[in-house]
């Protein structure tokens, strides 16, 4: 029996995942340590996600608390991170999808660095790409720069590494249940441990991650699929500074706010021109102006703009 650390609990998130269901639960029995509760979600599977997931049950270890929530319909991941407000206070949350695969140490590593340091709202780490035979298809960038600033993380220049993420109960708690339509929720609380703290990053992969499936994987190899690549972004991004806009709101963070409303305004005119809202350049460049997008975005306007005309010809 390993030692059970009464402030960490582990959170893995499945849906129709049958094939990878066992090896990321056995994943967590193999840690270093162990959580206060292991609690894994399922979101309706109709596969046999569920049947796997109580056989392993059945054969957890001694003193691994363990519990399995089911949904009856099909609710989506926001809804499902949303069934952890308020449900623990003080402690680190860590979370895994259903597909992937913990480093035995990833558990002791993240939590040591949380409860060493009481800014620290969210603990990442690099990870491994592997792809659906569990083969890796790549490993640790030594050269990335985790550089965590506001500026950073509202023009995404940062990896917010949401499948590695260690969550302060704090950012559940202290701000509004995540909009139901949030894809990238990794993006939200990396911006939520701004609000609140700091983030920190493991420069070592703690996670084997499945890459390349579920509805966070866009292609773009044909026409229609480029433009249908560019429309998920954009208006997933939209989305996401809407939820980043109430947060900021919720706690009072309005020094926040003029940096996400210019970025908001650059994303929707982007927006509308991948859905067709323009017939020509030169309208999109009177609705640059007119909605008052930094002067800084125009190379940026100005590249998309072409390969979206380029594109629709």
């Amino acid at each position: 029996m390993r030692d059970v650390i009464d402030d960490l609990v582990v959170a893995i998130f499945t849906y129709q995942q049958e094939e990878y269901i066992k090896d990321a639960i056995i994943s967590i029995y193999n840690q270093t340590v162990w959580p206060s509760k292991l609690i894994i979600f399922d979101d309706c599977s109709k596969d046999k996600t569920v049947n796997f997931i109580n056989e392993v049950v059945e054969k957890k270890p001694d003193g691994l608390n363990v519990e399995v929530v089911l949904n009856d319909s099909n609710i989506g991941l926001s809804s499902q991170f949303n069934k952890l407000k308020d449900e623990f206070n003080n402690t680190l949350i860590i979370i895994q999808a259903g597909d992937d695969i913990s480093k035995s140490e990833r558990l002791e590593k993240q939590y040591s660095i949380w409860k060493n340091d009481s800014d620290v709202k969210l603990v990442l780490s690099q990870f491994n790409k592997i792809n659906y035979c569990g083969d890796i298809v790549s490993g640790r960038d030594e050269s990335e720069i985790f550089d965590f600033n506001l500026n950073s993380i509202i023009e995404r220049n940062i990896l917010p590494a949401g499948c590695t993420a260690a969550i302060d109960s704090s950012l559940f708690n202290d701000f509004p249940p995540l909009d139901k339509k949030v894809i990238n929720e990794d993006r939200v609380f990396i911006f939520r441990a701004y609000l609140k703290g700091k983030a920190v990053k493991v420069m070592q992969p703690l996670i084997d991650y499945r890459y390349d499936v579920g509805i966070s994987a866009l292609s773009q190899n044909t026409r229609d699929e480029f433009i249908n690549k560019w429309q998920k972004m954009y208006s997933r991004e939209l989305v996401d500074l809407s939820m980043n806009i109430n947060d900021a709101k919720h706690i009072n963070r309005y020094d926040v706010l003029d940096i996400l409303d210019e970025r908001k305004a650059f994303i929707k005119l982007l927006n509308d021109v991948f859905f067709g809202f323009y017939n020509s350049k030169f309208n999109v460049w009177k609705a640059f102006l007119l909605k008052k997008v930094n002067f800084k975005r125009v190379f940026k306007v100005n590249r998309r703009v072409n390969k979206y005309f380029k594109n629709t010809r």
